[in-house]
């Protein structure tokens, strides 16, 4: 598991990853990587995957690819990789797609009604717009056998 740090998501998502330890058994656990620049290197990278050994790194980073990779490990054959914020459709990576040109239509289509219900400023009541993510199958993590 990995993650770095610096957005109130990711803070979120740590303190959700730390729950979920909690309840496995304690030969089950592995410490979440939380780095920021300039700790988010390879080198404790490297320092933190010897010691957990983990069979998936979640992250946002592509170059833990050639991390592993210098590390003697194969992706996905020794390693999986999911990117917590897959940037296309491509089949590149596994992991999460977000969708951009989803949500940068609905963000038009949000400040378009601001405009016109003539609203000016920031909003007394200020709103989230939320749409979901989805699984995007990729060469960075093995096909399950059934």
């Amino acid at each position: 598991m990995l993650c770095a740090v610096g957005s109130t998501g990711e803070e979120i998502f740590g303190q959700i990853f730390a729950w979920e330890q909690a309840q496995a058994r304690p030969s089950d656990r592995t410490s979440l990587f939380l780095a920021s620049e300039p700790d988010w290197n390879e080198r404790r990278f490297a320092r933190w995957f010897k010691s957990n050994r983990p069979e998936i790194v979640l992250g946002y980073d592509p170059r833990i690819i050639v991390w592993l990779k210098n590390l003697g490990k194969a992706v996905p054959a020794d390693v999986g990789f999911a990117h917590l914020w897959n940037p296309d459709c491509s089949g590149q990576f596994a992991g999460i797609y977000h969708n951009p040109p989803a949500i940068g239509a609905a963000a038009v289509d949000f400040v378009v009604g601001m405009i016109q219900r003539n609203e000016r400023g920031l909003p007394d009541a200020p709103q989230a717009l939320m749409l979901e993510a989805y699984w995007q199958d990729g060469a960075t993590v093995r096909t399950l056998k059934k």
